[in-house]
């Protein structure tokens, strides 16, 4: 036998993983630590101090008058058939169906009008209308930091998510485009439906893509309850109908599921959103609304994050 035949039976011979004839095991990405939540707490609890004092400001002049300080439909605010009924029938003075945001803001209206108006001629108290934005902005907070640590563990394998994550939640926590809507009353529908449409995200990437360990109807009920915040959301403020397209943008690009499970997974989502879509376009009037070329509502936009990010 030449060298070379017998140099060859050597390397088949030999081992793949460098002389041990144990198989190598694969490095398991450690699930989060659910048992650990102190590093979310902590960001909520940061932005609750930060934003605070939001509770003790004034109204705003834009669209609070209208919306609810002098709506005549909270003066006095009552709970009768024919009332609540108006909140689901009727859009509000801008054009937007949201039953779920006008039924909010008769409670709270509900729960703090006085008949005789303070100095500045309102029967309700705006402090609890800020707190209450303020608690759904926490809400959010909470809600991205899980999102953002549940798709941070598989793309920093090995490493701790939790930072990453906080750090991302303190950022939308504490941007002027989010304490924005904290701020101003009429946000409120704003900060709901965010609310709803992070759960559906969250919800429907951990029931296409579970942890260890979760079972077939824990997947179903995540999965069932994120279809029906859909809905919810857009019952709040119609721009939760994004929220099917932002998770199966996820799913896609950072869970890396083939694009017709995705398609498959998220098209109940999409027929969940259509009908309410319809009605927002129907009831939301577009007159007086300026349009700009396409080419140019990247600038707009821009201009907009820039100036806000100023004030």
């Amino acid at each position: 036998m030449s060298k070379a035949s017998r140099g060859a039976r050597r390397r088949e011979r030999r081992p793949r993983n460098g002389g041990n004839n144990e198989s190598t095991p694969a490095v398991a990405v450690p699930p989060p630590d659910a048992s650990k939540p102190w590093v979310g707490l902590g960001v909520v609890a940061i932005v609750a101090a930060f934003l605070c004092p939001v509770v003790f400001t004034g109204p705003s002049r834009m669209d609070d008058p209208a919306t609810i300080l002098l709506n005549p439909h909270f003066d006095p605010p009552t709970f009768t058939a024919g009332k609540v009924l108006w909140y689901w029938s009727n859009s509000d003075g801008l054009g937007l169906y949201i039953p779920i945001t006008y039924t909010t803001w008769g409670l709270l209206a509900r729960a703090t009008y006085v008949p005789t108006p303070d100095e500045l001629g309102q029967h309700v108290d705006v402090r609890v209308f800020h707190a209450a934005s303020l608690a759904w902005h926490l809400i959010n907070v909470g809600l991205v930091y899980a999102l953002l640590r549940g798709l941070l563990t598989r793309q920093v394998a090995g490493r701790d998510p939790r930072w990453p994550a906080a750090a991302g939640a303190l950022l939308y926590g504490l941007h002027p485009l989010q304490v924005e809507a904290v701020a101003w009353l009429s946000g409120m529908k704003d900060l709901m439906s965010a609310s709803a449409s992070l759960g559906s995200v969250l919800l429907y990437l951990r029931a296409v893509d579970p942890a260890p360990g979760t079972t077939s109807g824990s997947r179903r009920a995540m999965y069932v309850t994120g279809l029906l915040l859909v809905p919810i959301g857009m019952l709040c403020k119609p721009t939760a109908m994004v929220a099917p397209l932002i998770a199966a943008a996820l799913d896609l690009l950072i869970v890396r599921r083939p694009l017709r499970r995705v398609a498959l997974a998220i098209a109940p989502y999409l027929l969940a959103a259509l009908p309410l879509a319809i009605v927002a376009r129907v009831v939301q009037p577009l007159a007086g609304v300026p349009a700009p070329p396409i080419w140019q509502r990247p600038i707009v936009s821009g201009r907009r994050l820039l100036s806000t990010s100023r004030s």
